[in-house]
């Protein structure tokens, strides 16, 4: 719900000064009278004029009802918290690396100009954002400031917040909530699935109540009535996470109002992500509204343009560069710790993580018919049959990255693989190295991926290849990622260190040392901080065996015996 300030008429030539500066609604009224809406600029504006601007009308900061735009039943955001402390001793223990204790120390009792408490975590990959807004979580529920936490996530990574990772050979991989979460707070989460939620995670005791739902799901009336009554019943003491915030960097998408409505409901708001800026410094606007429209001062796009944007392009509508930058960079300041992986002087010399995706239907049959019968039927009706563990763990691979070759010719599949590529490097912020097995996967990614790619692989002559080298190592020059096969580019390639420290691998080879080899491209000397290996891994296929035999330096034909033994192959 908007508020207005009314100026009465004898203030008419206040009004006619202020009233251009304005954002938002505002009107003559029949009586003489001006008004206009509450917003941080607007009263801004009017103050500079001199003008008293009174105070809202016995509404609290932040108390717009999310929960209007679906008939839900209204809430306000900020409730009178009964002090206790979960567990004996009520302190948050760290176990940092000095960047996550710089932010937990900047941001634990941080209050915006709406009251709530806040902080934005703008970090690269692997500088461990997720572990410092758990940590903040836990000093706010420590502190008694919360019971419950409502995280929003774009789809897939909101159930690995809440659930363990199973590898194919039975490793469990705990849950962040489960890794980070201090021994004095006790837990419960729910990861929203489309039914509805259990009872217990409405029950009021010293529990903290996690709900994890994706960015998309709370545009839809079933998700938000859930989470409306989730949120009341909690009477306001509700924290909010975003993760990966840069999803809602457009202000008129749907997702983005409907994670507003939910921020605006909770005392405590932490947002994150690694690419706060993809195009202009509206893409950080928009997020930081989502812990205080006040932090910047303006609730509507135009205003915000007309002080930061510079605008040309066709009929001066699009956004083609920044103004005022000093002012926007000390005004969220304070709500605001930037760190990039090159600054983390304390970050172990290689970090590893693995990117879990689910096959398509089509994938996981056609593995299954090689696995038990080392025969696929290709989409014209004929059996091919595969001879021996290596060239079935071969095919079985290809189909995993949605291709088989064939003697008949070849058949692709969806490929979940390119889709899992495409949301990581949404997250990753510089420039990447891409390693992958096959001529087929570097063609598709080169061409999903266009004029900011480069490759290096065996269909390139020796002329592509160095100036695909000179164009990634150039820092003004717009390629972003090298793609590359480690048969070809693995060994004797240097200079990609002086310019990326991230590296994901697409797919992997049987050969162990091409492997290590591929990884020292960006781990060697002239390198900047801390080097981060990302393992793309299909669920139900080879991967999984496959890295870990790759960890344990087994040589090609050991590899190869290992995993098809595995996978119940020879």
């Amino acid at each position: 719900m908007r508020d207005f300030v009314t100026l009465p008429k004898t203030d008419r030539r206040a009004a006619l000064m202020l009233s251009p500066q304005l954002e938002g609604g505002r009107r003559w009224l029949q009586d003489g009278s001006f008004r206009f809406e509450r917003t941080p600029h607007n009263v801004r504006c009017a103050e500079a004029l001199g003008i008293t601007v009174p105070e809202a009308h016995g509404a609290k900061p932040g108390a717009e009802l999310w929960g209007s735009a679906v008939g839900l039943p209204a809430k306000a955001a900020f409730c009178a918290p009964t002090t206790y402390f979960s567990g004996s001793s009520g302190v948050v223990h760290l176990r940092d690396h000095a960047h996550q204790r710089m932010a937990h120390e900047k941001f634990r009792d941080l209050k915006a100009p709406n009251g709530a408490f806040v902080s934005a975590l703008f970090a690269d990959m692997g500088t461990g954002k997720t572990k410092m807004a758990i940590d903040l979580i836990n000093r706010h529920h420590c502190a008694g400031r919360i019971d419950a936490v409502v995280l929003l996530a774009k789809k897939g990574v909101h159930e690995q917040w809440a659930t363990d990772s199973v590898e194919d050979d039975g490793t469990t991989e705990p849950c962040p909530i489960k890794m980070f979460t201090q021994s004095e707070v006790r837990w419960r989460a729910h990861v929203w699935n489309g039914k509805a939620v259990p009872p217990h995670m409405f029950k009021l005791d010293d529990e903290l109540k996690w709900f994890c739902v994706n960015f998309d799901a709370i545009i839809h009336k079933k998700a938000a009535q859930e989470l409306n009554e989730f949120m009341q019943a909690h009477k306001g003491r509700v924290a909010f996470v975003g993760d990966e915030t840069h999803y809602l960097k457009n202000p008129t998408a749907a997702r983005t109002k409907a994670a507003l409505r939910v921020a605006e409901q909770c005392g405590v708001r932490i947002i994150m992500t690694g690419s706060p800026i993809a195009k202009n410094l509206v893409d950080e606007w928009s997020q930081l509204k989502l812990l205080d429209e006040g932090i910047v001062g303006h609730r509507y796009l135009t205003a915000f343009r007309n002080e930061y944007c510079i605008m040309g392009g066709f009929e001066g509508k699009q956004i083609v560069g920044s103004k005022n930058l000093t002012r926007f960079k000390d005004i969220t300041a304070p709500y605001v710790f930037r760190v990039k992986k090159e600054d983390c002087l304390d970050l172990p010399a290689k970090q590893y993580r693995k990117v879990a995706f689910d096959l398509s239907k089509e994938q996981r049959d056609a593995i299954s018919q090689l696995r038990t019968t080392q025969i696929y039927t290709t989409a014209m009706g004929e059996d091919v049959f595969f001879e021996g563990a290596a060239p079935t763990l071969g095919k079985i691979q290809e189909v995993s990255n949605g291709f088989i070759a064939h003697e008949f010719g070849l058949d692709t599949f969806p490929n979940p693989r390119m889709e899992a590529l495409k949301s990581v490097l949404e997250d990753v912020d510089g420039k990447v190295v891409i390693w992958a097995r096959y001529k087929h996967d570097i063609r598709g990614i080169a061409a999903e991926l266009g004029d900011e790619a480069v490759t290096y692989f065996g269909d390139d002559d020796d002329r592509a290849r160095t100036k695909a080298k000179a164009d990634f190592c150039d820092p003004e020059s717009p390629v972003r990622y090298f793609v590359a096969t480690p048969a070809t580019a693995a060994e004797g390639l240097d200079g990609l260190q002086k310019v990326s420290s991230t590296a994901i691998y697409y797919s992997n080879g049987f050969n162990s040392v091409q492997r290590w080899q591929s990884e020292d491209r960006i781990h060697r000397i002239g390198m900047g901080g801390s080097a981060l290996y990302i393992d793309l891994v299909a669920k139900g296929c080879i991967d999984y065996a496959l890295l870990r035999n790759l960890q344990s330096k087994k040589d090609f034909s050991a590899l190869v015996l290992d995993v098809g033994r595995e996978l119940g192959l020879g």
